[in-house]
């Protein structure tokens, strides 16, 4: 009986030790893939507010010229 006990001692001990070895691999390809996360979400967040900038410049760009063809006409009325 002891001798049972001592082999299956023996067997969970190698199990453990796979286990944790398992856990440290899974452990690093978890933090390598939250890097590339944290670089695709950088790039991202980047194209993103970089299309939003183009988009106000555009937009102000219009409201310039826009007031370019307004301003002689507000001019053009009389003030009273």
């Amino acid at each position: 009986r002891i001798e049972n006990l001592a082999s299956r001692i023996s067997e969970l001990e190698s199990a453990v030790e796979v286990s944790q070895e398992d856990s440290s691999i899974f452990s690093e390809l978890v933090e390598a893939e939250y890097e590339i996360f944290g670089i695709i979400k950088q790039h991202d967040f980047k194209r993103a507010f970089s299309a939003l900038a183009d988009s106000h410049i555009m937009f102000y760009a219009k409201a310039v010229d826009i007031w370019k063809n307004v301003i002689p006409e507000l001019e053009k009325l009389p003030v009273d």
